[in-house]
């Protein structure tokens, strides 16, 4: 990822936070690491915000959650507040009680750079 991208994603997760938080005074948690999911039996009593490189969501989580995700955002499970989602991919199939905002940030590459992949080994761009 580009530091370019990084460091937009960052600042959005950090407004989002601000923003939501700046509410009445409530729990919150707060999570960071590579990789963060919450199973299928856990409950989170509070908001969760979370910054990880992929967050699984496949519980309950009792309030708000925010997530910065490098790379993907799954909620499976079920969230009685809102979403704020900035990562690559976003997917939502669980039951959201408040409002769902998903941003989806596209990869970038750096300039000169040459890609080849797809079917029989296609120049996908180019610099």
């Amino acid at each position: 990822m580009s530091k370019h991208l990084a460091s937009r994603l960052f600042g959005l997760g950090v407004a989002a936070l601000l923003l939501t938080a700046s509410g009445a005074p409530e729990a919150l948690q707060t999570v960071s690491g590579d990789i963060y999911i919450v199973p299928e039996s856990d409950v989170v009593g509070e908001n969760l915000y979370v910054s990880a490189s992929v967050v699984r969501i496949h519980g309950t989580i009792e309030g708000d959650l925010v997530v910065v995700a490098t790379s993907r955002l799954q909620v499976t499970g079920s969230v009685t507040g809102d979403v704020v989602g900035f990562a690559r991919t976003v997917s939502i199939e669980g039951a959201v009680e408040g409002q769902s905002h998903k941003h989806i940030s596209q990869p970038t590459r750096p300039r000169g750079m040459w890609g080849w992949g797809g079917v029989g080994g296609k120049k996908m761009w180019g610099g």
